[in-house]
């Protein structure tokens, strides 16, 4: 076998060497993020079971809750109702607002200024 070595000039190889070094830590953040991803997978399915679990647990005992308890009056059960769906309208009717989201909004803004700025 003819192994040939051939040599190469690389000009200013102190910012190649940094690039490549710079390349290799990004590649080690992402290698990273893709392990954390996989926990936190792991983690979802491992609450969606106990999610599962607990849910049948519940349907238990409310069939049970409603087994023992005694039986209303459809009057009143309606009126409940009807006094359930209108406290549900107005909370529907007021305006939720996220500040959180409105603070990081008004935080792009200014950085985005201050780069304008320069």
């Amino acid at each position: 076998m003819n192994d040939k070595i051939m040599h190469v000039m690389v000009s200013r190889p102190n910012e190649s060497r940094k690039g490549l070094l710079q390349s290799s830590i990004d590649i080690v953040r992402f290698l990273k993020g893709i392990e954390k991803l996989k926990l936190i997978r792991k983690e979802k399915i491992l609450y969606q079971n106990y999610f599962k679990k607990e849910s049948k647990e519940l349907g238990i005992l409310m069939k049970d809750l409603f087994n023992i308890l005694p039986e209303v009056k459809i009057e009143e059960k309606e009126k409940r109702m009807d006094r359930l769906e209108k406290k549900e309208k107005q909370i529907i009717e007021k305006p939720s607002k996220n500040f959180e989201l409105e603070r990081l909004e008004s935080d792009i803004r200014k950085l985005q200024d201050k780069i304008n700025s320069l």
